[in-house]
């Protein structure tokens, strides 16, 4: 039996199943849904990754304090080959063969660690993602009510902050809010931020140990006593981008802890 006319065109029109046009519409859409849900899997992993670096240095600071009030002194930094410990450490002169280098991490009792016995930061990557360290050289202050002989390396030297006394040391590591002053790559008097005797630090996703590109970046990379800790800018701009996480001891919670320590 023959359908109506009107009833034969609806089933045309069914059987043709989607256009052109609304097959794209549909593309488009799963494309933007996808691109969405890809954009927020990425901005959770980044979250994940800088979270986990904080803790890892939160941990760190905190071993390195406690390593102050057992021994008196706070650690060298390790170096490549020396499986996570402390290297060059003068016990007659508490001078560090290098102030600058990796965290201790088997010297302080943390991990994880990579085969090397180093911790590293929250982005898995080669050796560029380990954490970093550096450790204060200045001698103890003179005159004033202290002795007028200084104690050299006396953040590092046995029992250096207990013979020199609270009101006679002086951290000389500065942390900064940008990169300036003279020269270039230090830091102009008004982006100081914080003097410190140590600081720790990851260089971030951006690996700029391996190839720097914004000056705040290569600051915590050119081996002076000038650290920058700022907001996060993404990479991509190399004049700008910044995603270094900087963490340093804050001296009158490690004077307080060495006090209640019976370490000074």
């Amino acid at each position: 039996m023959n359908r109506p006319a009107a009833a034969r065109s609806r089933g045309r029109r069914f059987e043709s199943g989607f256009t052109l046009t609304e097959l794209a519409i549909v593309m488009l859409v799963v494309a933007l849904l996808l691109g969405g849900l890809v954009m927020t899997l990425s901005a959770q992993l980044e979250s994940r990754e800088i979270a986990d670096t904080r803790r890892t240095l939160e941990a760190a600071r905190d071993a390195l304090i406690g390593f102050a009030v057992q021994n008196g002194r706070l650690p060298c930094p390790g170096q490549p080959g020396s499986n996570g410990l402390e290297s060059g450490w003068n016990s007659t002169t508490g001078a560090c063969a290098q102030p600058e280098g990796l965290l201790p991490a088997a010297t302080l009792g943390l991990g994880p660690v990579d085969a090397q016995g180093f911790m590293r930061d929250g982005w898995p990557g080669n050796a560029a993602n380990r954490i970093r360290y550096r450790v204060a050289t200045g001698a103890s202050v003179t005159g004033g009510g202290c002795s007028a002989t200084a104690i050299a390396n006396v953040f590092t030297a046995a029992n250096g902050m207990k013979q020199a006394g609270f009101n006679c040391l002086n951290p000389s590591l500065t942390v900064c809010t940008t990169a300036g002053g003279s020269p270039a790559t230090d830091c102009s008097a008004s982006a100081v931020k914080h003097a410190t005797m140590a600081v720790v630090w990851s260089v971030g996703k951006s690996h700029v140990a391996d190839g720097a590109v914004s000056a705040d970046e290569q600051e915590n990379t050119d081996g002076d006593a000038f650290f920058v800790d700022r907001d996060f800018t993404a990479a991509g701009t190399s004049s700008s981008q910044f995603d270094d996480l900087v963490i340093w001891i804050p001296p009158q919670i490690l004077y307080n802890r060495l006090i209640a320590g019976g370490a000074i």
